[in-house]
């Protein structure tokens, strides 16, 4: 076997599939016209902008967008300039983060997936100095109080929760709970499978909660 062959076997060996391109990268290709009937433009679309302009037209409440293809095809790397060109006052507010650094991809549940997510956007929104006044982190305050800290039968982590909110729930407080929740459903703790019972028996109070938080965030911002 020649030289040449033994590099070209010996070449996947330093490839990075799982690490996307940033928008700047050099070494990015644009292979859209490779994709068939693909079509960036058709995604804009989808989300109200027009896609000779990048003007916003009208705002889309809820879209689900899926992209497949095999490992190291592109996904992350086009997600990450989709999120270049979305993200800013004109356009949306994006959040990206990559959830198999965040969650065992072997034992999570949708009640995991969504705390990561309400973790990261309120992280973001503390990144960006936003502050939210406490009147409205009332109805948070109350469904930590009734849901986690009443009903999870490990004490040491009710005390850790409770201690939190009598310090008075603040923007940074209320990051600081979601957090300590989303630290559980990351690691194999003993009380992961309680702790989920009692998220998903009362997640749609939580979810009417975190929208209404949300719109107030979205006002502010």
């Amino acid at each position: 076997m020649s030289n040449e062959a033994l590099e070209f076997m010996e070449l996947g060996d330093n490839l990075e599939f799982n690490t996307p391109l940033t928008p700047e990268d050099a070494l990015y290709v644009d292979t859209e016209k490779a994709r068939g009937d693909f079509t960036f433009n058709n995604i804009y679309h989808r989300l109200g902008i027009d896609s000779q302009t990048m003007e916003l037209l009208k705002p889309m409440e809820r879209q689900y967008l899926l992209f497949m293809g095999h490992v190291g095809c592109g996904k992350s790397t086009e997600l990450l300039r989709l999120k270049e060109n979305l993200h800013g006052p004109d356009h949306y507010y994006v959040i990206h983060f990559d959830i198999s650094r965040e969650l065992d991809f072997n034992n999570f549940q949708y009640v995991d997936l969504l705390f990561v997510c309400a973790q990261k956007l309120l992280t973001a929104l503390k990144d960006e100095g936003l502050d939210i006044d406490p009147v409205y982190l009332g109805r948070l305050d109350r469904w930590f109080q009734q849901e986690i800290i009443t009903r999870t039968q490990d004490r040491i982590f009710s005390a850790e929760v409770s201690g939190e909110i009598s310090a008075g729930l603040s923007f940074s407080g209320m990051l600081k709970l979601v957090s300590k929740v989303t630290s559980i459903f990351k690691t194999s703790s003993s009380h992961k499978r309680e702790l989920r019972e009692v998220v998903r028996s009362s997640f749609l109070e939580f979810a009417d909660i975190f929208n209404e938080l949300i719109q107030i965030s979205n006002e502010v911002l």
